[in-house]
């Protein structure tokens, strides 16, 4: 079986953890979980270019060099849908929890 690459770009997610990177205390005062369960779900759009699954077997390769598998991205899915859940419920900190974990399986550290 051949192994599709598509290149894509860092999305919302990633530069709304980036500014959570420079100043931890006002981004996370300034974004309520809503802000970041819609970057996060934005984050995912790009990455499955909006299908509701993606081939699990599916190599997808960010702007950043990153593989990342189909299985990965339609389990990040699940962990957005679980954030909005739990945001939509009052359980803010539980949602965030949520997001950080999406942003993990779509930005995975660097292999040494």
């Amino acid at each position: 079986m051949k192994t599709k690459h598509v290149v894509l770009g860092v999305g919302s997610l990633g530069w709304l953890l980036l500014i959570a990177d420079l100043n931890p205390g006002v981004a996370m005062a300034a974004t309520d979980c809503g802000a970041q369960v819609r970057a996060a779900q934005a984050e995912w759009r790009s990455l499955s270019h909006g299908r509701a699954q993606v081939a699990p077997s599916q190599t997808i390769v960010t702007s950043d060099g990153q593989r990342l598998s189909g299985s990965a991205i339609n389990y990040g899915r699940m962990l957005v849908g679980q954030a909005e859940s739990a945001c939509d419920a009052g359980h803010g900190d539980e949602a965030i929890a949520y997001v950080r974990e999406a942003l993990d399986l779509f930005h995975p550290a660097p292999r040494h």
